[in-house]
């Protein structure tokens, strides 16, 4: 190999080093993926992520023992007067302190939302990454906020909640960036 090679190939190597490092720094290959406490999601592009916990999560929540709470929202979102996101996605899990399947625990979830003074638009059941979740569209009387949640147990006394708020204006923008993020939610295995 003569030199006029050796600094061509050096030259290729320096491009390629440098196309990367620009890539990078663009935020290319930035991952919007979240790694839960049993889970993993995509989260929308350019949303922020926090483990505060920033807004309601539900009266249901306090009987779940090391419970996780992660909130994504819109850059801008957070009321300053609050401190709360106006939209976001919030997900919470925990472990049950006994065995549960959420068919036997969606009776007492609903009531527990009907008892907490909210108008209910809609329920349902549905499958999340193959498992059998049941989901409720609410609309807060005193905030205005129109809420979509999502509750899904395992085998192995998982909980999750997947909360997806906002006005109503904001919830039509934002309801796909919603439902992409929720095809993307993969349990993992073995939660705890």
């Amino acid at each position: 190999m003569n030199s006029d090679q050796i600094i061509k190939k050096i030259c290729h190597v320096v491009v390629i080093i440098l196309a990367v490092k620009f890539l990078f720094s663009m935020g290319t290959f930035d991952s919007v993926t979240y790694k839960g406490t049993g889970y993993t999601i995509n989260f929308p592009t350019g949303w922020k992520t926090t483990k505060e916990e920033l807004v309601d999560i539900g009266i249901y929540f306090t009987s779940v023992e090391d419970k996780d709470v992660v909130t994504f929202y819109p850059e801008g979102a957070l009321n300053p007067e609050s401190g709360q996101p106006e939209t976001h996605m919030t997900i919470v899990s925990g472990k049950l302190a006994s065995p549960a399947w959420i068919q036997d625990l969606w009776p007492d979830i609903v009531k527990a939302i009907i008892d907490s003074k909210v108008r209910i638009i809609d329920k349902g059941e549905i499958k999340i990454n193959g498992q059998i979740s049941k989901w409720v569209l609410f609309l807060e009387n005193e905030t205005k906020k129109w809420r979509l949640e999502f509750y899904a147990c395992d085998e192995k006394n998982g909980f999750m909640k997947i909360i997806f708020a906002a006005n109503q204006q904001e919830f039509k923008e934002y309801r796909k960036a919603f439902e992409d993020s929720k095809e993307t939610f993969m349990f993992k295995a073995g939660l705890f």
